[in-house]
């Protein structure tokens, strides 16, 4: 081989070791796309998060989350689901009496009121209703997350639910944080039997 033929390869193993060095090292962090990196107009995935199993409390009855949605606009929708877990009927009539909590369980100052609407089935005049040991009614919450003054956000960490005024409260996580806003404006439809589904 010539010299000059030997230093012409020597050249590019230089430059390919050089840049071998330079390049991208496949231990760097992957990045991937947040919340906000959504397009507008796609669903908001319900928060992953774990959820104690409920507990069955006087007058016999239990309380939990059972299914959660959310939008992009910041609405988000919670179906409570109250299960007879005591020995005896149970009967209600009304709404559960739902309070937000910051961390320390100290409640925010929220309104509740026909602010948003709620699917067919979940509305109407409250009814009294009985339910036997094992049977279950639902209700449905519904809020929405506009801020425009972060001084005054409802950025909850509990919801607070009562299966009638003067009941005890169970406490929930599972669509944790609770967002409502500025407006603090929150609807609670009242309790019914579960809408027949198909």
């Amino acid at each position: 081989m010539s010299a000059p033929r030997a230093g012409v390869l020597a050249l590019l193993a230089a430059a390919a070791l050089a840049s071998l060095a330079c390049g991208p090292q496949l231990d760097e962090p992957v990045v991937y796309p947040t919340v906000n990196d959504r397009p507008m107009g796609t669903r908001e995935p319900s928060p992953i998060t774990s959820q104690a199993p409920p507990q069955c409390l006087p007058p016999g009855v239990s309380i939990r989350e059972s299914q959660g949605d959310g939008s992009a606009g910041g609405r988000r929708d919670i179906e409570l689901e109250l299960t007879n877990c005591g020995t005896k009927p149970y009967t209600v009539q009304g709404a559960p009496v739902v309070r937000v909590l910051d961390a320390a369980r100290v409640p925010f100052d929220i309104k509740g009121g026909q602010y948003y609407s709620v699917p067919e089935g979940y509305g109407g005049a409250p009814q009294r209703l009985t339910i036997k040991p094992g049977e279950r009614l639902v209700a449905w919450v519904a809020y929405r997350n506009i801020v425009e003054a972060w001084a005054s956000v409802v950025q909850g960490t509990y919801l607070e639910v009562a299966p009638a005024e003067g009941q005890p409260a169970h406490v929930l996580t599972r669509f944790s944080p609770y967002q409502l806003g500025n407006s603090a404006q929150i609807t609670v439809g009242p309790w019914v039997r579960p809408p027949a589904t198909g």
